[in-house]
């Protein structure tokens, strides 16, 4: 059942639904239910539910559930619960819980900081974000600690809370707590998040601030010319596969383009490159020539009969391929010269040849 039809399920119709049947919901099923359905599964039907069903229930939907789940609840349940459902939970719901189930935990399964950078979240001014951050850490401190330590418990709510910050509350963080955020943090900002950045907050980050974002936060960032220039000279061609041909332009208008080491050119990716235009790429010391005609002769061998008939002797004979395609001098090659990929587009050869090693397919 397609999780578009649960979302419409009716009080009816899921009350109609036999206990069983809850066996065969499915991780996106749960995520559609309606909020006042979820609160209706007893005990009886979540004790159908699968691992898969199980990690359907998120931050808002797991403390929906009735008390008596968790009274019930054992220990590879409590596993199969995600840290968002988790992180959640009213204080009642953890008094609930037998001690024993929190052996389910896996604390493994999460990339979680290892301390919380609790000055990011105090000195937030934003009230209804302060209310979940409030109410995690006030759950949290219910759970058992022979299982979970306080330090732990305050990085798994933190952990949460954190994916729930928006452009509006980054802007409001102080630059020089966003500079001190430890990389594990930074990993679980949303590019949402990150557009939020202020030109005062990007002055006060490092490289490793940096470094910590994947492509997707990175390319978020508005105004990457705030960065300072020492930041700017440090930075790799780890850095550089992240930057978008905006972000790059945005560099140079600023004039930072002296600033960038040659390891970061080479590390900007070629499609990235090639949509620069020609004076950006001049300001970067990088020359593009349009259309440069040349050609590839390869020798190889193999056998030359027709595929019907049973194979001759290998036979060496060559291919000369030539075309033409754009050459940036000063940057990663934006074209491949593997003898694999010219093979495959040589259309010189006869049909014999073609032993898989190459195809008719035309001009790259």
């Amino acid at each position: 059942m397609a999780p578009e039809v649960v979302a419409e399920f009716s009080n009816d119709q899921f009350n109609e639904l036999s206990d069983d049947a809850f066996a065969g919901f499915q991780n996106e099923q749960i995520k559609e239910l309606d909020k006042k359905l979820i609160a209706q599964i007893d005990k009886d039907r979540f004790s159908e539910l699968t691992s898969e069903g199980i990690g359907g229930f998120g931050y808002t939907t797991g403390q929906l559930l009735p008390e008596e789940v968790f009274e019930s609840l054992d220990a590879e349940q409590f596993g199969d619960l995600g840290l968002g459902a988790i992180a959640g939970l009213k204080v009642e719901q953890f008094d609930a819980i037998e001690s024993q189930a929190y052996g389910g935990f896996d604390v493994d399964a999460w990339d979680l900081p290892g301390d919380c950078d609790c000055n990011i979240v105090e000195n937030l001014d934003y009230s209804e974000f302060k209310e979940i951050a409030d109410k995690a850490w006030k759950g949290f401190d219910a759970l058992d600690s022979l299982y979970m330590g306080k330090g732990l418990k305050k990085a798994l709510a933190f952990s949460e809370v954190v994916k729930e910050i928006d452009a509006k509350k980054m802007g409001e963080i102080l630059p020089e707590n966003l500079a001190n955020m430890m990389p594990e943090t930074t990993s679980l900002l949303s590019p949402d998040a990150i557009s939020g950045i202020i030109p005062a907050q990007l002055e006060e980050v490092n490289v490793g601030f940096l470094e910590a974002l994947d492509e997707d936060q990175f390319g978020a960032i508005q105004d990457v010319s705030s960065i300072r220039d020492e930041v700017i000279a440090d930075m790799d061609g780890h850095i550089a596969e992240k930057v978008t041909s905006e972000q790059m332009v945005s560099l140079v208008k600023s004039g930072k383009a002296g600033l960038i080491s040659d390891e970061f050119k080479y590390g900007l990716e070629a499609g990235a490159l090639l949509e620069l235009p020609v004076d950006i790429l001049d300001e970067l010391g990088i020359l593009k020539f349009e259309s440069v005609e040349h050609n590839h002769n390869y020798t190889h061998e193999h056998g030359n009969d027709p595929p019907d008939m049973p194979p001759g002797n290998p036979v060496e004979h060559s291919h000369y391929y030539n075309h033409s395609h754009i050459i940036l001098l000063g940057a990663v090659d934006t074209h491949e010269h593997s003898y694999d990929f010219h093979l495959a587009n040589d259309t010189t050869y006869p049909p014999e040849h073609d032993d898989g090693t190459h195809s008719s397919a035309s001009g790259v």
